[in-house]
């Protein structure tokens, strides 16, 4: 029986407690290396403008939200390369076109709402038709032992139980743990203005998150939280590769990064038919709808 989602509603106890030793974590990730810079010139009312730098994903939908939010404001995109995309960027040879950056789609709600909160009146399914990509991932670990990863949950049970005998209800925790931590931790206070600052998510709605889930996530290691459910190495690796897309190995990455999982098991891996151009070209074509004026080649 094939079951997506088979944590969901299931009440788990917490079972272990136990301290452990704070983790050291770097103060950046490699979201925040991404971040694009942004820089307002306000001269008189009728010539204000907003030029933002850096042509990838973040910083075209970026123009296109400041172009739609502020009626009459001069918005310039600037981008170094002679195209836009940044690390999303494509390779033609002979009438076809390889990938060259991002490999995977992970969210696609939050580019929906992407398009959605641009008002052009089309829709991301308007550009791209995305495929959930079921198995996730075949790996190989270092004994040569393939696994899949699977939103099938009676496969996960057979491989889990092979690797780590009576697993699969601390496997199942682990999950509930992981959708709270995207739940409270990730889409549940999302930035919708380009007029927020820190302090606008310093209150008491954000403070009252840290009762809905373990604090400790925020400091311990996701190494250090696997252990805790797993005696074996090889699930313990399984569940934090993913670590790696952030920059950081799973003994520096904070235990929260098991948001991860259930990106990728619950709300699932996804490729765009055609290739992860057509994704950028249709944020690009709504930015141009919002008045955004474009540079590549800016250096």
């Amino acid at each position: 029986m094939h079951t997506t989602h088979p944590w969901m509603g299931i009440p788990v106890k917490k079972a272990m407690t136990r301290f452990t030793p704070l983790a050291r974590i770097r103060p950046y990730s490699a979201v925040c290396k991404r971040v694009m810079h942004l820089r307002m010139v306000e001269g008189m009312a009728s010539s204000k403008r907003i030029v933002v730098v850096g042509g990838g994903v973040g910083g075209v939908t970026v123009a296109a939200r400041l172009a739609k939010e502020r009626p009459g404001w001069d918005v310039l995109l600037l981008e170094k390369n002679e195209q836009l995309g940044g690390r999303l960027d494509t390779l033609r040879m002979d009438g076809f076109r390889w990938d060259t950056g991002p490999t995977l789609l992970l969210a696609p709600g939050i580019y929906r709402a992407a398009f959605d909160a641009l008002g052009s009146g089309r829709r991301m399914e308007d550009w791209t038709e995305l495929r959930r990509v079921e198995p996730a991932y075949r790996v190989f670990l270092s004994d040569n032992t393939p696994l899949a990863l699977t939103a099938n949950m009676s496969i996960m049970r057979e491989q889990l139980e092979a690797l780590e005998p009576g697993c699969f209800p601390r496997f199942l925790a682990y999950m509930e743990e992981a959708r709270i931590n995207f739940e409270k931790g990730f889409t549940s206070r999302p930035f919708q203005s380009p007029d927020n600052s820190i302090w606008d998510y310093v209150n008491a709605d954000n403070l009252a998150l840290l009762r809905e889930f373990d604090p400790t996530s925020l400091i311990e290691s996701h190494e250090s939280r696997l252990g805790r459910y797993f005696k074996e190495p090889r699930v313990r690796e399984l569940l934090s590769f993913q670590d790696l897309y952030i920059g950081l190995p799973p003994h520096r990455a904070p235990a929260i990064f098991s948001l991860l999982q259930h990106l990728e098991l619950v709300e699932g891996v996804w490729y765009p038919v055609g290739g992860f151009q057509t994704v950028l070209e249709g944020l690009a074509a709504a930015a141009g709808e919002c008045g955004v004026r474009v540079r590549t080649g800016a250096r």
